[in-house]
């Protein structure tokens, strides 16, 4: 585990339940429509850093298939009391499914991820996904790194989201687009949101 993950991870063991209370309720609304338009019924998804466990829980009341993993002991604990899923704590690194998902959704998760290693993560998602497979994620807008109470953040414009997904040739055909934070208090936080579906 390198020093950034450990940091992270130990913040977000030691806050697990206000992150989860802060999180909960967020109108995830818009993005899960554009996510799940492009799945089968029962699809089978891959909550990629689950957090509270918020998206999972809408997943499933949807009829979905939902694997959730998170690196954080606590937040696991938290995802799995809100959706009674065996939730499994695994790094971005370990994960090690093949052509398993309809899915993987990755919200506000792979910011975390350090540039250096993000390709290496991408290349596990896409290994997880089925051919035709759809992958989500998002970063907040701008550029560079920052460490933030312990935590590292990674920030990509349009531009360089569309760069990343290109250097991944199993991803055909993506869309790239600004949403507004919907936390009350950080309306002004942009966010560069991708949607991408692997080919083969």
């Amino acid at each position: 585990m390198k020093t950034y993950e450990k940091k992270t991870l130990e913040y977000y063991n030691s806050h697990a339940q206000s992150y989860a209370d802060n999180s909960l309720n967020a109108d995830m609304t818009v993005l899960y429509r554009w996510f799940m338009k492009e799945l089968p019924a029962e699809a089978a998804i891959l909550d990629l850093g689950c957090g509270s466990g918020r998206d999972s829980r809408y997943f499933l009341s949807h009829g979905c298939n939902v694997t959730a993993v998170d690196g954080s002991a606590g937040l696991c604990r938290q995802a799995a009391q809100l959706t009674g899923l065996d939730v499994k704590c695994m790094l971005f690194s370990e994960i090690n499914y093949v052509a398993c998902f309809d899915g993987v959704w990755a919200c506000a998760s792979l910011l975390h991820v350090a540039k250096d290693d993000i390709d290496a993560v991408i290349d596990r998602v896409a290994a997880a996904l089925k051919p035709g497979g759809v992958f989500f994620t998002c970063f907040k807008q701008g550029s560079g790194e920052q460490v933030i109470d312990e935590r590292l953040y990674t920030y990509y414009s349009q531009e360089t989201a569309a760069q990343l997904i290109e250097r991944h040739p199993q991803f055909a055909a993506r869309e790239i687009k600004i949403t507004h934070d919907v936390l009350k208090g950080r309306e002004t936080q942009t966010w560069v949101n991708i949607l991408a579906r692997k080919s083969f």
